[in-house]
This record gives structure tokens, C-alpha cells and sequence, in this order.
């Protein structure tokens, strides 16, 4: 969950808590042997920096049981460097201004605490969270070794570009002006005939030397 939704804990608890304790429930009673749970790494991450992390880290929620396994790309990226041929493909320049996270964080804070406090009169989406500028802003990234050994996992490569395309042919990406030549150039014309005329009117003075 991200945004207003994640500071609604009660709805969390039953989304994330409840609603998996339902699907194995399910399974048992249809007999499933096998049940594979899919997450993210918020799991072992509350805003610590991690490198290199494995399986063997302490869990923050509740622990599964069954064998858990970190998927991900092969090498670790910058988020900012991962979006940034997303943002440029639609034409957008990227930003270059940078902004101390301690700051960010604080306002992501008080925004969190203004959103409680009005939400029963209005519900805004907040532009940030706290835990979000953690998973931006601190380095946390993970080995695969472990499924790559016992599962036989192998990242492929990607690039932005399908996703860049797809935006573009749902109308997305900034809107390029076109430059109407014919309509400068009669402008310049326009112009200078008028200066023309202004020259032509204006009686011409003589100079004598003496």
C-alpha cells in the first residue's frame, strides 16, 4: 500500500494479515499442498540502510513458514536513475535539484499528522509518507544467490522503452508546441514592411557642416 492508504493501519492489518490468513485457509480446506506468497521487501526493511541483504534477516511482520526466497534484478540501481529514463521518454526533464531527506522526511511527517487530523472532513492524498521516503531516499538492496542457486532464477534484461510507449499511446507525456513557420514569417514580412512605411514617413533631415 502507498499514500492515505498506508496510514489506514486497521484496513493494513486486515488486507495484508487477515486477507493472507484467509487464502490459507482456503488452501487447506481444498486440500492445496502448495501455496507460494508474494511480497515485498518491507518484510525485513523499516528504514535501516541494507546491502547485500539475505533470507536470514529478522522479519518486522509476523514470520512464514516455508522457505523465502529475495527476487529482484541482478545488480542494485538508484531509484532515481532507475525512473529516469521514464520521465525523459515522455519528454519531461529531469530534475537536478536535491533536497536533504532529513527535510523530506520531516514534512513527509507533518503532512502525515495534518491528514489525521482532517481526514474525517476530507480525505487528501498525501504526497508522501514517511515510509516512502525511507524506500526512496535510504539504500537498501538485497542477494539473490539463493534463488538463483535453488530455484534456478535468471533476471533478463529490460529497458524503459515499452513502458515509455505505452504511456505515450494513452495520451501521457508532456505535449510538444508546434512551431507554425508560415505564421513567423509572415510576422517578420509584417514587420519590416512596417518599418518601411515609418522610414518612408518621417521627413529626412539634412546635416550641414560648417
Amino acid at each position: 500500500m502507498s499514500g492515505r492508504e498506508q496510514l489506514q493501519t486497521q484496513l493494513t492489518e486486515e488486507v495484508n494479515v487477515k486477507g493472507t490468513e484467509n487464502v490459507i485457509l482456503a488452501c487447506i480446506n481444498k486440500s492445496v499442498p502448495r501455496l507460494v506468497y508474494t511480497s515485498t521487501f518491507n518484510v525485513v526493511f523499516g528504514g535501516q540502510s541494507i546491502k547485500k541483504g539475505d533470507e536470514s534477516m529478522p522479519y518486522l511482520p509476523h514470520v512464514a513458514a516455508g522457505q523465502a526466497y529475495f527476487v529482484a534484478d541482478p545488480a542494485p540501481i538508484d531509484n532515481f536513475q532507475f525512473f529516469r529514463p521514464f520521465i525523459e521518454g515522455l519528454g519531461y526533464k529531469f530534475p537536478s535539484f536535491r533536497v536533504p531527506l532529513f527535510f523530506v522526511y520531516f514534512m513527509s511527517y507533518l503532512t502525515e499528522w495534518l491528514h489525521f487530523l482532517i481526514r474525517p472532513i476530507y480525505n487528501f492524498q498525501p504526497l508522501l509518507t514517511r515510509a516512502e521516503v525511507y524506500k526512496t531516499g535510504v539504500t537498501h538492496y538485497f542477494s539473490i544467490d539463493k534463488a538463483k542457486k535453488e530455484l534456478g532464477y535468471e533476471p533478463k534484461p529490460y529497458t524503459m522503452q515499452e513502458v515509455v510507449e505505452w504511456y505515450r499511446t494513452r495520451g501521457y507525456g508532456k505535449k510538444v508546441k508546434k512551431t507554425k513557420g508560415p505564421s513567423v514569417l509572415w510576422n517578420v514580412v509584417a514587420f519590416v514592411v512596417l518599418v518601411v512605411a515609418v522610414l518612408a514617413w518621417v521627413p529626412v533631415v539634412v546635416g550641414l557642416a560648417l
